[in-house]
């Protein structure tokens, strides 16, 4: 398993950029064989974070609440998931 952050400058918001990167991710991981990909989003008031997901194929699976703690506040985490190549239809390789 590998994490990978990315983020947007204020200046390239809004410009389709983190949705490229995020595509280009996704294909990545699929040339490397992945089955699946799992997305961590701290705060569910991050709406184009979870756009974004959503747009290259992700679905919400679940919510932390308060389990993370910024800027004085606790904060829920979204949970989202996407299946890769055969994703859940094939067992594991031996």
């Amino acid at each position: 398993m590998t994490g990978v952050q990315t983020c947007a400058l204020p200046i390239s918001q809004r410009q389709g950029i983190g949705i490229q990167l995020l595509d280009a991710l996704v294909s990545a991981c699929e040339r490397a064989g992945a089955r699946q990909m799992v997305a961590i989003i701290g705060g569910v008031e991050h709406t184009a974070s979870i756009r974004a997901h959503e747009k290259a194929g992700f679905r919400q699976v679940g919510t932390l609440e308060n389990v993370g703690w910024k800027h004085g506040r606790w904060l829920d985490t979204v949970i989202m998931q996407r299946a890769l190549n055969p994703g859940a239809d094939d067992p594991p390789v031996s």
